[in-house]
């Protein structure tokens, strides 16, 4: 046991580093089950058998139901659950099957797109808020025998039909009904608005389609009953521009109607104030046998296209061309029914949702798929051939590679393949991606590391002292980048490793072993550790922990504020960094009642210089202990430059993207000055805006993509939630920015849920504002703003209840 012994005689680390190759190998041989031979079996470099695994689907698909613009689609799940995917954000937002209101629901997206209007089958229509699922608006005056609903896409309205052939539309702020006529004889089936929202189409159970004005009800047109029930109905325009209307019937046929449009001018006082417009003919273009089978979806056609998309029972979709009704190309798509189709890209790709829980971007040529979106038990997951995936956190561990023997979350992929914003790339006009793509992952996926031996090197187990961690791991024709350990969860930084070497054992196998020292606190402590392969590719974890004697530390709050109103650059100024700041710094001051000793430090507008910030939060990291609490909170502006994300200080010179990378604060350092602080438990907050309106979605996605490696890389609590830019409004109207009204509120109590305790801890925060936020931009401020809120951490105590 020489390097034990040798460590326990407290040589330095430079004497340890070099005796390491002689006596690591000894002591890996001697007492670790020779973890250089252990792995002999596995001979292949890459993978011969990859297989995208899901572990847990969502279930079954019931109903899918798009908004007026195709940008969302609702899925309502066997189960009652509801969920949307928005293509404006691309994700997956969910309603719970308590507020759904059971099997008998329906649900679209508004025209606002983060809320969701609900039918009960009580007869009560309810409009829900997407990403908290609580209930914004509600009414119940409408009758208990509604059976279709549609969302206008230009107006805050919906349209209702009856059992009893009864149509009309609800004003969704005025919360009363606009007109309400009898337009059938039987019950309705569907409704749908033209994309302009001039135009109200219903359908009813016999097989008639009436063409309504949709301001006042009014019947422009009745077309031709067709054989079979009417299954799906799809406003588009023909090549020459005129209205036409596509119509879908449960015996596969599908027929294409042009609707001639009259415009009427209507004066007052010899003034035009508007045009109505009426459907005077309606000539019928072509009637196809579109699948064998009954219709369930029909895709609306987007300018410039010469497709349609019908989606059958069976799973299958076929291509049609808009002016003949030809048929293009026929492709199975998915297991089961397939519910939804939208065109994108003039028409070249295809996007759908099917019974099986999936959504599908395919090449409407070919019908060779792009990506594969998964609602899995615990959210969503989307993934393209290359192996770029964006998802829910949650859902990391639902879905999985298998790689020869291995099964790794998809988690492990993130450092090259995590793509936020895949969805929305592929269904606009402009591609970029943020990662490199190094390999098609579904023809070559490098073996990632095995941990083959994670222990103590030192028999004690004293709180007191510092112990010692080994780690050994293995790879196949690879080189092992690195091992990384974490501490409680927190990542343990380079200063802690006192040596850390690489081997190669003949032609084929790589070992790497580090030993660590760490500072344990008294009680259990859990250390994990990982080695990462070519590409980023982490391999499996593995993890021990053991009890460690000793008497607890007092716990001491360490908070650094950080608040920039003013800038050197005038245009950069803002208006509520310095008071939220302030407001975060009260709300610590008085209510971290469970901490020995609350440290608080603040730095305000041209204090707020890069070199003070630094030397600040380097100084007060040092002065952390093992047992400590930090929080770290930074409010001004926060730019994307060459790749990373940096928080503009106020001496930032100009606003070009060289002075940006030399005289801003990049995540990566952040991150490393986190890393370093010896407080296991540290929290990180960003508010912090883009300047300017111009800044591109491309760049939000990636900054979504670097907080959240900050948290996943070093394993602090991390919540952010930039934007485009500041709105004078939100002082006047909450009171503070809208990100600090958002954690303020689950300070009050509002984020004290799991456990209720007069506490708030921050996994509580993060998994409150990561709801509140959202719902607040769009009410207030009209815009998405998605929130990026990561631990893998501990769950720790940040503060008691300030409501109270």
């Amino acid at each position: 046991m020489i390097l034990v012994d040798f460590l326990k005689s407290g040589s330095t680390k430079r004497a340890v580093n070099n005796i390491f190759t002689a006596t690591l190998i000894v002591f890996l041989t001697t007492s670790h089950a020779n973890a250089f031979d252990v792995m002999d079996d596995i001979v292949a470099d890459y993978a011969v058998n990859r297989q995208f695994n899901i572990r847990q689907k969502a279930g079954i698909v019931i109903k899918a139901i798009p908004n007026g613009d195709d940008n969302a689609v609702a899925l309502h799940m066997k189960s009652g659950e509801i969920r949307v995917w928005e293509f404006n954000n691309g994700m997956q937002n969910r309603l719970t099957k308590s507020q759904s209101g059971g099997s008998g629901t329906l649900s679209i997206p508004t025209l606002y797109g983060t809320e969701a209007l609900l039918f009960k089958s009580s007869g009560k229509i309810a409009v829900s808020d997407l990403f908290s699922g609580s209930e914004t608006k509600t009414s119940e005056k409408l009758k208990s025998n509604t059976t279709a609903l549609a969302g206008s896409p230009v107006r805050p309205v919906f349209a209702f039909g009856d059992k009893n052939g009864n149509v009309g539309v609800w004003d969704l702020e005025k919360k009363d009904t606009v007109w309400s006529k009898k337009h059938h004889s039987s019950s309705i089936r569907s409704l749908y608005f033209s994309h302009d929202g001039r135009f109200l189409f219903s359908t009813g159970s016999r097989g008639s389609v009436i063409v309504s004005d949709a301001e006042n009800g009014k019947q422009l047109h009745k077309l031709p009953e067709v054989k079979g029930r009417i299954n799906k109905i799809r406003f588009f325009q023909t090549a020459d521009g005129r209205p036409a209307l596509a119509v879908a019937s449960d015996k596969g046929i599908v027929t294409a109607w042009s609707l001639s449009a009259k415009k009427t001018k209507v004066k007052d006082r010899g003034i035009i104030v508007k045009q109505k417009t009426s459907v005077d003919n309606v000539t019928q273009l072509w009637s196809r046998k579109a699948a064998s089978r009954s219709i369930t979806a029909l895709s609306g056609v987007p300018k410039g296209s010469t497709k349609i998309a019908v989606g059958d029972e069976k799973g299958n979709i076929t291509i049609l061309d808009v002016k003949s009704g030809k048929k293009v190309t026929t492709f199975k798509s998915h297991d089961g029914q397939v519910l939804w189709l939208r065109l994108a890209h003039h028409g070249q790709m295809v996007v759908s949702a099917g019974a099986d829980s999936e959504l599908h971007i395919r090449d409407s040529s070919s019908g060779k798929r792009s990506v594969l979106g998964v609602s899995t038990k615990n959210g969503w997951v989307a993934l393209d051939t290359r192996g770029r995936f964006d998802g829910s956190d949650n859902a990391m561990a639902d879905v999985s590679w298998v790689v020869d023997t291995l099964d790794l979350d998809l988690d492990n992929f993130s450092n090259t393949f995590f793509e936020p914003g895949l969805l929305v790339k592929y269904v606009s006009e402009d591609i970029k991606f943020a990662t490199k793509g190094l390999f098609d992952i579904a023809k070559a996926l490098p073996l990632p590391p095995t941990i083959k031996k994670l222990s103590f090197l030192k028999p004690g187990r004293d709180a007191g002292q510092p112990a010692h961690v080994v780690v050994a791991a293995r790879n196949i024709r690879s080189s092992i980048e690195r091992i990384e350990l974490f501490h409680n969860g927190k990542r343990v930084p380079k200063s802690k490793v006192i040596v850390d070497k690489e081997q190669k054992k003949g032609d084929d196998v790589f070992v790497r072993a580090a030993v660590y020292e760490v500072d344990p606190v008294p009680g259990e402590n859990s250390f994990r550790a990982v080695g990462v392969g070519t590409g980023g590719i982490e391999g499996p974890s593995k993890i021990i922990s053991d009890e460690f004697k000793g008497t607890a530390e007092d716990q001491r709050l360490h908070v650094m504020t950080v608040g920039i109103n003013q800038y050197k650059i005038a245009r950069l100024n803002l208006r509520y960094a310095v008071p939220d700041s302030q407001a975060v710094t009260n709300y610590f001051r008085n209510f971290a009642e469970d901490f020995s000793d609350v440290r608080i430090s603040n730095t305000h507008n041209n204090q707020a210089t890069r070199k003070n910030i630094i030397k600040k939060l380097k100084a007060l990291a040092a002065e952390t202990n093992p047992s400590d609490t930090l929080v770290l909170y930074l409010a001004g502006h926060g730019l994307v430059a060459n790749g990373d994300w940096y928080f503009i200080p106020y001496d930032l010179p100009e606003t070009t993207s060289s002075s940006i990378v030399k005289s801003a604060i990049s995540a990566t350092q952040l991150r490393e000055i986190l890393i370093e602080a010896k407080a296991q438990k540290v929290m990180l907050f960003i508010d912090a805006c883009q300047s300017g309106k111009t800044v591109s979605p491309f760049q939000t996605f990636l900054m979504r993509r670097i907080h959240r490696s900050i948290g996943r890389s070093s394993g602090v609590g991390v919540l952010t939630a930039s934007r485009s830019n500041q709105n004078a409004l939100e002082m006047d109207l909450l009171g503070h920015g809208l990100f600090t009204s958002s954690v303020l509120d689950g300070f009050s109590g509002n984020a004290d849920i799991k456990p209720h305790n007069k506490r708030v801890s921050a996994h509580e925060i993060m998994d409150f504002t990561k709801k509140r936020i959202p719902s607040l931009a769009q009410k207030y401020l009209k815009e998405r703003q998605v929130p990026v809120s990561f631990s893998s951490g501990i769950d720790f105590n940040l503060g008691a209840v300030s409501n109270q």
